[in-house]
């Protein structure tokens, strides 16, 4: 067991075990972070999974919340506030997806990582977590964004130690996220490659086009072409050169060559997968995020456990749940004024 060393988040000792090695079940491991109080107590966890970068999250205990447009602000630092968590007993378990970070292995496509599907890597991450002596055993999750994603791909698979998520403003119909209503959206784009605020994934060699893996190069030559066809997509300077030079876009190549909803947006679609999901689910959404706003109101009712449903005010993107400074919910407890559905 990685040895446990003491850090400060101003005047807050809180524990770390850094780099832990997490096996999946064909060999690849991913690498993680752990943060809880001082001593080996066995504490419940809560469990943040992205592309990001464990290291990026960890700037949670040393840069407070920032709204945009600040400078300082960062779409990616999204994992939660870690004192805060640690403070409310938790263990706060941030963990690199595959092809990112300090993990191993490929992530090629959306949600589906070299084969693996995303949802399979967290069901082992969660009890692997709740078999670590300094866990109880009780698992939960919490973050924003992809890292809200991943929570439902999660419970999805039903993880006996999965006991409850916390999902704030998280991408659900892929589709929609990225050509919503059929304009296509260049936030995906931002959020992997960074651009705006955002420092991107934490991308590795493994990370690879969809495409690019599944057809010939004669194929994708011909399906380019056709995409350069598209009046509307010639004029952007962005979109010619991605479809020409795809090696380092490989996210972005993957969405500009599927203009049209179909199986390659519906694999693994969380909309979908939400009817299998029977632990309680609380959701939350700013509704200054309107890109996501109806994908998690269309999640809310596909859901068949407890659920809850928290629209929050217009002004969004303090983006760490639980802060101290922000009015999230937090502990149970919903502050600010809010639109609220319970079933």
């Amino acid at each position: 067991m990685t040895d446990l060393h003491t850090v400060r988040a101003g005047a807050q000792p809180i524990g770390v075990r850094k780099d832990l090695r997490v096996p999946m079940r064909d060999g690849v491991t991913l690498a993680a972070d752990a943060y809880s109080g001082t001593d080996d107590t066995p504490r419940p966890a809560l469990v943040a999974l992205s592309p990001y970068g464990k290291e990026l999250q960890a700037l949670a205990l040393t840069t407070p919340p920032q709204r945009r447009p600040s400078p300082m602000w960062d779409g990616c630092i999204e994992a939660g506030d870690i004192a805060r968590v640690v403070q409310e007993g938790y263990v706060h378990v941030i963990g690199d997806l595959r092809g990112s970070g300090a993990s191993e292995g490929e992530h090629i496509g959306n949600y589906n990582a070299g084969g693996v599907s995303l949802g399979q890597d967290a069901y082992d991450f969660i009890e692997w977590v709740a078999s670590q002596p300094w866990c109880d055993g009780n698992v939960g999750m919490i973050g924003i964004s992809y890292f809200g994603s991943m929570q439902v791909l999660a419970a999805a698979e039903r993880p006996p130690s999965l006991k409850a998520i916390f999902v704030s403003g998280g991408h659900y119909d892929f589709y929609e996220t990225t050509y919503h209503g059929g304009v296509m959206w260049f936030m995906p784009r931002a959020a992997r490659e960074g651009r705006g605020g955002d420092s991107g994934w934490a991308f590795t060699d493994g990370v690879k086009s969809r495409m690019l893996e599944t057809y010939s190069p004669e194929e994708i030559r011909k399906r380019v072409a056709e995409r350069l066809d598209d009046p509307d997509v010639a004029a952007w300077p962005n979109l010619v050169h991605v479809l020409n030079y795809p090696k380092n876009h490989e996210a972005w190549f993957d969405i500009v060559m599927n203009e049209v909803d179909g199986d390659w947006y519906e694999e693994r679609n969380p909309v979908t997968l939400a009817p299998d999901i029977d632990i309680p689910v609380w959701l939350q959404i700013d509704q200054g995020r309107g890109w996501t706003l109806d994908g998690t109101i269309e999640l809310y009712h596909r859901l068949n456990g407890p659920k809850k449903l928290d629209i929050g005010p217009y002004l969004p993107m303090q983006s760490r749940p639980s802060s101290r400074s922000t009015t999230r919910c937090s502990a149970g407890t919903s502050t600010g004024s809010r639109a609220s559905t319970t079933g």
